[in-house]
């Protein structure tokens, strides 16, 4: 989103930015000016937003979550074909996004609990779950491996 442009609102309608407000010590975006237009044809850009929570009843307030996305632990394919397997482990391998802003139906979610989010994976409810914060892992992700994009590379060279 950029001052004069057009977006799509994920399950909504056209926005086009009007301008914005920065925050006067940090430097940071704190508000963008927004107004609704009428499109022929939607925009390419398609955003999703989440409301003010000051702004709107309790009910209806995102919840905020930390989001552990679990990816493969090693980096080769066969790690036993590496000599130090240890120097085989990824490090990025788990990484952990707190201040998530979650819709606010996740707020019936118990531990257990399995779905998709949109675009990102599958997850579960973790029993580090607590009343005030939300804990998803991901179970699975959406991406294509980097073992299988391997394998279809070597698929297509013959080998």
């Amino acid at each position: 989103m950029a001052p004069g442009k057009t977006v799509m609102l994920r399950y909504g309608f056209a926005v086009k930015c009007t301008g914005y407000v920065k925050d006067e010590e940090t430097g940071k975006v704190v508000l963008i000016k927004c107004e609704r237009v009428e499109v022929s044809k939607p925009p390419k850009g398609i955003i999703h937003w989440v409301a003010d929570s000051g702004s709107i009843p309790a009910d209806f307030a995102p919840v905020k979550a930390e989001v552990r996305l679990y990816g493969n632990l090693f980096n080769s394919e066969n790690v036993a074909e590496v000599e130090n397997w240890l120097s085989d482990v990824n490090p990025e391998s788990l990484q952990v996004l707190e201040g998530c802003l979650m819709s606010p139906e996740l707020r019936k979610a118990k531990v257990g609990d399995k779905f998709q989010l949109e675009r990102v994976g599958y997850f579960c409810v973790d029993p580090d779950t607590t009343p005030e914060l939300l804990v998803l892992n991901r179970t699975c992700s959406l991406r294509e491996s980097v073992f299988t994009k391997g394998a279809k590379t070597a698929a297509k060279k013959g080998k």
